[in-house]
């Protein structure tokens, strides 16, 4: 099985509109993962007129089920598309056209000038690849609901008004809990749930753990309890200090983020923590949250394994 993960950024200010692209994989074998190279293709156009044309494509493929391909070409069209292994981006390169593909494998863009391909970017449909197909829709599903937001905002701003919306593909290859149940609000622009239910899903996964210290434990004593230094039931670390710090991780991200989208309403008006939370917060809090499910899932497995080891 392969994971294919990718983050792409789509905008429009008053150069034109863009689509950054940045692939990573990982397959078995190998530990970590690579990233693939960096591309940026910049639409000189004074128009989103090809958002909506990416819109369209998007639309029909994610509405047909009969693995039909759909394409659609766009010219005369200005713009440049460059490409980088590293931080330090290549030259540009101009193109006067563009072929926007959805197919079985995912969204593909070509750049053309004078009738020949200068550059392409693909992004899968989703980021797993099992024999060489992919799960689900998920990554174009992501992509077609940020090309509407960033149509729609372009409209009420104008080309005087910068925007820029992160698709956050990455978002797709998190912790399947938290897909299901973070990620409608968090595409419907219901930050401040998806920011609460995130954490929740931690509270939720270690109380539903069968260990008699927990017992009757609910937020804040729950985390202290389970992680403490002090011979906690999912302790991690190799001394108390990290042991101490991991458990500072869960109790203080219940404390300092559920708590008070818990208890009270939020008010973009005001400058009260978590107030203002925006979809960069909401990402975090959910890829913060996936990072303390990582870690609870580490705990678990070594706990199962001492436990095993005193039977023996």
């Amino acid at each position: 099985m392969r994971e294919d993960m990718y983050d792409a950024a789509i905008g429009h200010n008053a150069s034109g509109a863009y689509f950054l692209f940045q692939g990573q994989y990982r397959e078995p074998g190998y530990n970590g993962s690579r990233w693939g190279n960096r591309k940026v293709l910049h639409i000189t156009t004074d128009d989103v007129d090809w958002f909506r044309e990416a819109e369209e494509v998007l639309s029909r493929a994610l509405g047909d089920e009969s693995g039909t391909t759909f394409s659609r070409r766009i010219s005369p069209l200005e713009g440049t598309f460059k490409e980088s292994d590293d931080e330090d981006l290549d030259e540009e390169t101009e193109f006067e056209e563009i072929e926007m593909t959805v197919n079985r494998d995912g969204f593909h863009i070509d750049c053309y000038s004078d009738g020949s391909i200068i550059g392409s970017a693909y992004i899968p449909r989703s980021p797993k690849n099992v024999d060489g197909e992919y799960e689900d829709n998920s990554h174009l599903e992501a992509l077609h609901f940020n090309i509407s937001q960033l149509i729609d905002s372009f409209e009420q701003g104008g080309d005087d008004e910068e925007v820029e919306i992160d698709t956050e593909m990455s978002l797709a290859g998190l912790d399947e809990e938290l897909q299901s149940r973070c990620l409608p609000a968090y595409r419907s622009n219901q930050y401040s749930d998806a920011a609460k239910t995130a954490v929740q899903i931690v509270e939720e996964r270690i109380s539903g753990l069968e260990i008699s210290e927990l017992d009757g434990k609910y937020g804040k004593d729950l985390m202290m309890a389970a992680f403490t230094e002090d011979d906690g039931p999912l302790s991690l670390g190799e001394n108390r200090n990290e042991k101490q710090g991991v458990m500072f991780m869960f109790a203080g991200g219940y404390q300092a983020i559920r708590n008070p989208l818990s208890h009270r309403q939020q008010d973009s008006d005001q400058t009260r923590h978590m107030d203002q939370i925006d979809q960069r917060m909401a990402h975090d809090v959910i890829a913060y949250s996936n990072l303390l499910l990582n870690l609870l899932e580490s705990a678990v497995r070594r706990r199962e394994s001492e436990l095993e080891a005193e039977t023996e």
